[in-house]
């Protein structure tokens, strides 16, 4: 096991997406607690996006 989580293609790409186009969110939950060192192993990404009209746009 490394000490980074692994994500799957889909999800990189959605999150560079994100970054590209200047989505505010983080990343919560499993994902999360493994950037802690906290590492549990679950099957999904879990994101939150700021809710306004203009971030969401931006999504």
């Amino acid at each position: 096991m490394t000490n980074e989580a692994a994500l799957d293609e889909d999800a990189r790409d959605l999150l560079t997406e994100f970054v590209a186009g200047g989505v505010d969110f983080i990343v919560v939950g499993a994902h999360a607690l493994a950037a802690h060192g906290v590492f549990r192993a679950t099957g999904d990404l879990d994101i939150l996006v700021r809710p306004d009209p203009e971030n969401a746009r931006r999504a």
